[in-house]
């Protein structure tokens, strides 16, 4: 072989090796140090997380994180999600309940989503109102969806406010992050 070739491999050899070291190294001293990147990151970490909702951890260098959870607490006085939880793992059929407002449904429904983070719907449906919906209380509400993953997947509930009237400054909805789980068959034993 030519010398410029010899050299020029163990030049890229060298950068590559000196660039995985750079990497470790950095995230030794990162953990080292007790810093996390995000709230799942301080978690795994092994450092405290509080009870509130949402969750937060704090890692040893004192940066605070907080645990995704969508809109709910923006949303709270509009509508909830009782089950699942945030973050929650689910699996087909989920059974998904809560209260909204009477101005969330029309005719006594309004629609909802599955999705996932990349913006694919798994499953579109309609939530049906327990009570009497024309009201400015909180009305129970309950819909029963399936889906199909084939593997553990991000994603999200999407409970949209029916908005008959076309008018986008009406539009709204709450957004629920949750784990999409692929069901189990029942063949296996």
């Amino acid at each position: 072989m030519d010398k410029k070739i010899v050299i020029i491999i163990v030049v890229i050899i060298l950068l590559i090796v000196g660039g995985i070291f750079t990497i470790m190294a950095f995230d030794w001293l990162r953990l080292d140090r007790g810093m996390a990147v995000d709230f799942e990151d301080c978690v795994k970490s092994g450092f405290a997380v509080t009870e509130s909702y949402p969750k937060q951890c704090t890692d040893r260098a004192g940066k605070t994180f907080t645990e995704e959870a969508g809109n709910m607490l923006i949303k709270a006085n509009i509508i909830t999600l009782t089950a699942p939880r945030p973050k929650e793992e689910i699996t087909s059929p989920v059974k998904i309940t809560g209260q909204a407002r009477g101005l969330w449904f029309f005719e006594g429904s309004f629609p909802v989503k599955l999705k996932t983070v990349d913006g694919k719907t798994l499953s579109y449906g309609v939530v049906k109102s327990g009570s009497d919906w024309m009201t400015d209380d909180f009305v129970n509400f309950e819909a029963i969806m399936n889906f199909s993953v084939a593997t553990r997947t991000q994603g999200y509930i999407e409970l949209i406010k029916d908005n008959p009237s076309g008018m986008t400054e009406k539009d709204d909805a709450l957004f629920v992050p949750v784990v999409f789980m692929p069901k189990i068959s029942d063949n296996i034993k």
